[in-house]
């Protein structure tokens, strides 16, 4: 695992949790992130150099936990936690066979995305990162049409 590169990624995500709560409950975030206790509130610390001084602490053993617990209680923008899960799964190999992914596959209700086309770029928004769209230089200037243009919402396309 490349902690250098965790640790880094880490570094400018965990200061920023600074306007989610209060110096008081500054302890209990860091708790909850799996961080050690911040050190106590001083004239002139502010609730960032305190989250700061805290994750600096860290061990490399420590960074992994706090990685999962930022993604599952604050998850970052998709490029980010792209990059921390890519860091995180790196010594991990897991195969999973075709006739599994088809079983899942089947096994999925997609129509409630086909019908509400908000749910469905929020989900895209989520968890893909399509700011790199290769084929964007081919269209219009401008953003690309959102979904609700391209059908009606009364009259989705059929299921396949």
């Amino acid at each position: 695992m490349d902690f250098i590169r965790l640790r880094n990624l880490l570094y400018l995500q965990i200061p920023r949790l600074k306007e989610s709560v209060t110096h008081p409950l500054l302890p209990g975030l860091c708790n909850k992130l799996g961080l050690p206790p911040p050190p106590r509130e001083q004239p002139g610390m502010g609730k960032r150099d305190r989250l700061e001084a805290s994750f600096k602490v860290l061990t490399d053993s420590e960074l992994s936990r706090v990685a999962e617990r930022l993604l599952a209680f604050h998850p970052p923008a998709p490029d980010i936690r792209n990059n921390i899960e890519n860091i995180l799964w790196s010594n991990q190999s897991v195969d999973i066979p075709r006739r599994i992914r088809r079983e899942l596959a089947r096994g999925l209700d997609i129509s409630d995305l086909y019908r509400d086309a908000g749910q469905f770029e929020a989900l895209l928004d989520r968890f893909w990162v399509l700011d790199d769209d290769p084929m964007e230089a081919f269209l219009l200037p401008g953003r690309p049409p959102k979904l609700p243009h391209l059908w009606p919402l009364e009259n989705p396309p059929p299921l396949m």
